[in-house]
């Protein structure tokens, strides 16, 4: 988020070639219960040699709505959402199956983006 910031004063034409996604519940070496962008690669390759940047990241996870760490489904993804672009968040349609990315749309958050979590003490678990 600082860095999308600081590049944007830089450059305002920044997304031509600038994108940065955020995957809210994964830890930064993987693990937690947040989706994971599944083809990633792809996605790049299609925006450096076609120039087609992505308008989202598709992303799964093995695990379901409001499951815990423990409680994988058999291992295949079973949730799907698209990751957005900063300074875009996913906003629930108000219908649908929460756990398909197509129940989702990517829009401003009208709060602002936050990392208070950051801030907060770990506690042990």
């Amino acid at each position: 988020m600082i860095n999308h910031q600081k590049v944007l004063a830089i450059d305002p034409s920044v997304h031509d070639f600038y994108c940065q996604f955020y995957s809210l519940g994964i830890g930064h070496c993987g693990g937690g219960t947040g989706v994971v962008p599944m083809s990633p690669i792809g996605q790049l390759r299609a925006w450096v040699e076609n120039g087609t940047a992505p308008e989202y990241l598709y992303s799964g996870n093995p695990y379901a709505v409001n499951a815990s760490s423990s409680e994988t489904v058999n291992g295949t993804n079973v949730r799907f959402m698209n990751l957005c672009p900063y300074p875009l968040v996913n906003k629930y349609k108000g219908n649908g199956d929460p756990a398909m990315a197509s129940s989702y749309e990517c829009a401003l958050n009208k709060d602002g983006w936050t990392f208070q979590f950051l801030l907060e003490p770990m506690t042990a678990v």
